[in-house]
C-alpha cells in the first residue's frame, strides 16, 4: 500500500478546486494531456489518496476502490472546462474540511508542497498520517465497507479481513494468547471486556501488518479507547506515556499511567514506535 497526495486545481480547470464534487461523488480525478491518465493509472486498488488543495491544505483522504482508471466526457466530466477526465472510485473516510491540514503543517513535515497532479508521500508519512487520526479518528463502518468492496470476489478473505478489522476470529485469538488471555496491562481475563485492536492503526497498515499478531494488543475498553486516540501510548520497555490533553487530575479516574505486563517483543516495539510517532507521544 502506497500514499499519495492528489492536487485538485488542475490548471486546465482555472485553478478551480471541484473537491466538494469529489467528494460527493466518491471519485478522485485527473485531467489533460495523456501523462495526466498514466500517473493516475499507476496508483492501484487500496492505497490511500489525500485530496490536496492548494492555498488550504489537505482535505480528506481516502481508500482507492477499483483498479484502473475510467475515462469520462461531456456531462459526466467533474469540472465545465474539461472535455476528457479520467476517474477512480474512493472511500473518502476522512472529511477535513472544516479542520484541513495546512501547507504550512505539510511544508514542516516534508520541506515542500505537493503541487504535482499526484506525488508519493514518503518523508513525514507516519506524522501526516497520525494528523489526519487525530482530526478524523477510524470509522469502523468506512473501514468495513472498503473491505467489502476491495474484496468483493473473495468472499473468504473478506470475512477473514471484517473479522480482523473487528479485533475478532483468529486475528483476536491470538492476540490474546500472546498475553495469557488477560489484558496487556491491567490482566483482566474477563474476555467481553477486553478488546483485540491494532497497534498501528489499520487503514494504513499494510495486508501483512493487518494480520500480524504483535501488531495487536489486548486492552480493557477504556484503555484501548485512550490508546486508540493516541492519548496513550508505550515505551519500548512497556512503560505508558500520557498525552498532555489528558488533565492531570483525570489520571487517578482513569487508573493511568500502568505500564505493560512484560516488555514487548522487538517486532511489537516497531508497532509501539509507529503509535508514538503518528501521535507525538514522547
Amino acid at each position: 500500500m502506497k500514499v499519495y497526495f492528489i492536487n485538485t486545481d488542475a490548471a486546465s480547470n482555472g485553478g478551480a478546486s471541484y473537491h466538494d464534487k469529489w467528494l460527493s461523488q466518491q471519485i478522485a480525478v485527473t485531467s489533460g494531456e495523456g501523462k495526466y491518465y498514466s500517473t493516475l493509472a499507476k496508483v492501484k486498488r487500496g492505497d490511500i489518496l489525500l485530496m490536496y488543495v492548494n492555498a488550504t491544505g489537505i482535505v480528506a483522504a481516502g481508500t482507492v476502490l477499483d483498479d484502473e482508471n475510467q475515462t469520462v466526457r461531456g456531462n459526466a466530466t467533474v469540472s465545465p472546462l474539461e472535455s476528457e477526465e479520467y476517474h477512480r472510485q474512493m472511500n473518502w473516510f476522512a472529511d477535513l474540511r472544516e479542520q484541513p491540514i495546512s501547507p504550512g503543517a505539510i511544508k514542516a513535515i516534508r520541506n515542500q508542497y505537493p503541487l504535482a497532479a499526484i506525488t508519493e508521500l514518503q518523508t513525514g508519512l507516519d506524522k501526516i498520517m497520525g494528523l489526519i487520526e487525530l482530526r478524523a479518528p477510524a470509522s469502523l463502518g468506512n473501514d468495513i465497507e472498503t473491505i467489502q468492496n476491495e474484496f468483493a470476489d473473495r468472499p473468504t478473505e473478506c470475512l477473514r479481513m471484517v473479522e480482523t478489522r473487528l479485533g475478532q476470529g483468529e486475528f483476536r485469538t491470538k492476540v490474546l494468547a500472546q498475553w495469557g488471555d488477560q489484558c496487556a496491562v491491567t490482566a483482566c481475563h474477563i474476555a467481553t471486556a477486553i478488546r483485540a485492536s491494532h497497534i498501528k492503526p489499520w487503514r494504513i497498515s499494510t495486508p501483512e501488518e493487518k494480520l500480524s499478531v504483535d501488531n495487536g494488543l489486548p486492552l480493557i475498553a477504556t484503555l484501548d479507547c485512550l490508546f486508540d486516540r493516541g492519548l496513550i501510548g508505550f515505551q519500548d520497555d512497556g512503560t505508558m506515556l500520557v498525552s498532555a490533553h489528558i488533565p492531570p487530575e483525570q489520571h487517578q479516574v482513569l487508573g493511568i499511567p500502568m505500564n505493560l505486563r512484560r516488555p514487548p517483543t522487538a517486532t511489537q516495539i516497531a508497532f509501539l514506535r509507529i503509535h508514538r510517532q503518528l501521535f507525538d507521544l514522547n
